[in-house]
């Protein structure tokens, strides 16, 4: 670690580490925060405003969707309060609906979804959903979904999502929403097809959570 030069100047105390390493602030030997050479700053763990913990954004394991019937996100920490899912260029080889959203607490949950999806274009379509948060109404093996769901904490163990989605074949847009009330606390999604027996074959997604 790099030797410090401290002083105190009418404007606070000032310490500077010097060229050759970096600086860091220990308490009680556990290193709590990092300033590195290049002027970037690491907190080893959450960071407390006014009693607030403020989280980072966190990136999931980005996965191809060109195979399979789904995708589990696991490992999800408590403190997250707001998921975003990510489609990009999916596809699926069947006509049910392209893509299913779950959630869960230990287990994928897959009931008691309250919500609907509609696909909007020159007609519309629309569709309720008990077993997930659905992203699309089905239609053609052809179909490239592209787009977002957020599913965000209410309160306790209660998640409400929303989504906007377009084909990227059709002049289609779409529109998701929905709730569910879990078990315990959400620890993992499940990204699959909206039959759960069509296969993936395009495309890539993910999840952020924060």
């Amino acid at each position: 670690m790099a030797s410090i030069d401290a002083s105190i100047t009418s404007t606070g105390l000032i310490s500077t580490g010097d060229a050759t390493g970096i600086l860091q602030l220990k308490s009680n030997g556990i290193t709590a925060l990092t300033v590195h050479a290049n002027a970037n700053v690491s907190i080893t763990s959450g960071l407390s405003v006014s009693g607030s913990n403020v989280q980072p954004l966190v990136s999931g394991t980005s996965q191809a969707s060109t195979s399979g019937t789904n995708f589990d996100f696991t490992g999800i920490p408590s403190w997250a309060k707001r998921i975003t899912v990510i489609f990009s260029g999916v596809s699926s080889n069947g006509t049910s609906n392209t893509a299913l959203v779950q959630i869960g607490s230990g287990s994928v949950t897959s009931s008691g979804y309250a919500g609907g999806t509609c696909n909007q274009g020159a007609t519309a379509t629309y569709h309720n959903a008990t077993n997930g948060f659905q992203m699309g109404t089905g239609g053609s093996a052809a179909n490239i979904l592209t787009g977002t769901l957020f599913i965000t904490n209410v309160t306790g163990n209660t998640w409400v999502a929303s989504g906007t989605f377009a084909y990227e074949n059709t002049n289609f847009v779409g529109y998701t929403a929905g709730k569910i009330a879990l078990a315990g606390v959400l620890d993992r999604v499940r990204v699959g097809t909206g039959n759960g027996t069509d296969g993936f074959d395009a495309g890539n997604v993910n999840v952020f959570y924060e």
